[in-house]
């Protein structure tokens, strides 16, 4: 980085806003000076789409987070417009289609490319779905409130036409889960050059259902790419029962063509990852303490234990058990803590994303709960939305087991998750 570089003129961002803190931490330990650490801005991408955004408006934004609202709202807007389809249908076309080609009017819709939706639209049926949009836009517009990619989309329109970008260079974590519109943001807030984008991302890792074409937005990695095949930090056992999970599956490697992962190779090795069976949630919950309890016995700090939930919930009723154990816990997304912030780290698969443990426990591994019924579109709404998201599911449990360097442990209780089976 050039010394004449001005404060924050690079951007080092990611999906959420765990990682971004994880990413700054990391910084400060690789950087430990502070003049230099300066010409660092570290921050997730939503973050700072908002404050673009806002200081354009000259105040807060409204946010709309709840998905359950959102569905709701689509819902409604069905039944008043007396159209046939689902609020999940329409959420989806408006995300995957409308928001991710950035289309502003009826007619650019009807032209639109709708490659990877499962359900065929004629005109009329197109027609039907922009007259739901833009109802939907017209009340979030009315009502003040605004979604995280709609302020990505109005951040990257007040970039596009100004020639100071803001940065010089950005480099982006976890780049498999940006959405079209984030990325037209990222383009648009540097100038295209030499060094201008730096991305690392892993299409097997992809959790939040959001595919692009890098060449499509302007990104052009074309033989300027590299595929990362040694892996570091996970034993050999652990990455290759991980990696069976996704057996069979093609990914997609963001600009048109697939990836796999033949080829892939650890250069540690150790036990092979422990799975455990329960009859019911107390059981498990009960086995998963003793076990918790012997490692640290064995000399495991707790702050190198990881302990990976589909659900929060589950995840707090661990944490009570471990604390009647007398062990420190941690969850992640919560203000709940005890001890010093050291303790065993208790999160949802999404939150443990980019995070990584000494040993890991994804615990609730049943048929009922993984994959998660509520995230999954009805085949008979979309058959290809649905597999999407069931690979979406599979992926996060990729991701969780992953988490681990040395020693995996993977519990359910009743039937295992369809995915264990496999």
């Amino acid at each position: 980085m050039p010394d004449d570089a001005p404060d924050e003129s690079v951007l080092l961002t990611t999906y959420t806003r765990n990682l971004a803190a994880d990413l700054r931490h990391g910084l400060e330990l690789l950087i430990p000076d502070q003049a230099l650490r300066a010409k660092i801005r570290v921050v997730n991408i939503d973050a700072l789409a908002n404050q673009l955004v806002r200081e354009d408006r000259g105040g807060p934004l409204t946010m709309l987070t709840s998905q359950k609202e959102i569905n709701s709202r689509w819902n409604a807007l069905a039944r008043r417009l007396g159209l046939d389809y689902s609020d999940v249908f329409l959420d989806q076309e408006w995300r995957q289609v409308v928001l991710a080609q950035d289309l502003r009017s009826p007619e650019a819709y009807l032209k639109a490319s709708r490659s990877g939706r499962g359900t065929a639209l004629s005109p009329l049926r197109r027609a039907q779905v922009w007259r739901a949009v833009e109802g939907f836009t017209r009340d979030l517009r009315q009502a003040g409130e605004w979604t995280f990619l709609q302020v990505c989309a109005e951040a990257a329109r007040l970039l596009e036409p100004r020639t100071d970008r803001p940065f010089r260079h950005v480099v982006i974590d976890e780049a498999q889960d940006l959405h079209p519109a984030q990325w037209r943001l990222l383009r648009a807030a540097v100038a295209p050059g030499p060094d201008d984008l730096f991305i690392a991302g892993d299409t097997h890792q992809r959790i939040y259902g959001n595919k692009v074409s890098l060449r499509s937005l302007g990104v052009n990695v074309s033989g300027r790419s590299h595929r990362l095949r040694i892996n570091y930090r996970t034993t050999h056992e652990i990455l290759q029962w991980s990696a069976s999970l996704l057996s069979g599956q093609s990914l997609d490697d963001m600009d048109g063509g697939t990836d796999s992962l033949t080829g892939y190779r650890s250069v540690l090795n150790g036990g092979n990852p422990e799975l455990r069976a329960s009859a019911d949630k107390a059981e498990e919950i009960a086995d998963l303490t003793s076990r918790v309890a012997q490692w640290v016995n064995d000399g495991v700090e707790p702050g190198e234990i990881g302990v990976a939930v589909r659900y929060m919930q589950l995840g707090k009723e661990i944490a009570q058990a471990l604390e009647r154990a007398e062990l420190p816990v941690r969850l992640l997304g919560t203000a709940q803590a005890s001890g010093d912030g050291t303790g065993v780290c208790i999160g949802t698969m999404h939150r443990m994303k980019g995070l990584e443990f000494r040993f890991v426990a994804v615990a609730g591994v049943s048929d009922s709960v993984v994959p998660l019924a509520s995230t999954l579109t009805p085949a008979e709404v979309d058959a290809q939305q649905h597999r999407e998201d069931l690979l979406g599911e599979l992926s996060l449990l990729f991701v969780a087991c992953t988490r681990a360097r040395e020693v995996l442990r993977v519990s359910w209780h009743g039937a295992p998750s369809p995915f264990l089976a496999a």
